[in-house]
């Protein structure tokens, strides 16, 4: 149990691209996504009576309180929905999906002018270190 466990009590959400969903998977534009670290994970349908679904929503950071405003605004204005569930996301299998899915590759989109979410890019980093860090090792 990680230190956000404790701060943000959400349950972990596993991702694969044959089963992300498709009826969802364009609620949020791929600057948002990027933005964010976060994917639409598909809708739970309410029960008899309260009309309007949830959404389910996978964050890499549920503690990113700029996501959770915009999902939140995102919601309140869509008709469709009455709340949404978070979950976390694992950032690997966030990437995977980017990659995926939606066909946004790291090596690209670190490079344009569009805000990436700060987890994301951190880690990002953190694997070019370690690679970088790999191939010294090998060379002594």
């Amino acid at each position: 149990m990680g230190i956000l466990d404790k701060i943000f009590p959400v349950d972990w959400f596993h991702l694969d691209p044959e089963y992300f969903p498709q009826d969802t998977r364009s609620l949020f534009t791929a600057a948002d996504v990027l933005q964010y670290g976060i994917l639409p994970l598909g809708k739970k349908h309410a029960r008899a009576g309260e009309g309007k679904q949830i959404l389910n929503v996978g964050f890499v950071n549920p503690g990113n309180k700029k996501a959770r405003i915009f999902v939140q605004g995102f919601v309140s204005g869509n008709k469709e929905f009455r709340k949404y569930r978070a979950y976390r996301l694992k950032i690997e299998e966030f990437l995977l999906i980017l990659q995926e899915i939606y066909e946004l590759f790291p090596a690209l989109f670190l490079q344009q002018p569009v805000s990436v979410c700060p987890d994301v890019v951190l880690y990002l980093e953190q694997l070019k270190k370690e690679k970088e860090q790999a191939e010294l090792n090998k060379m002594l």
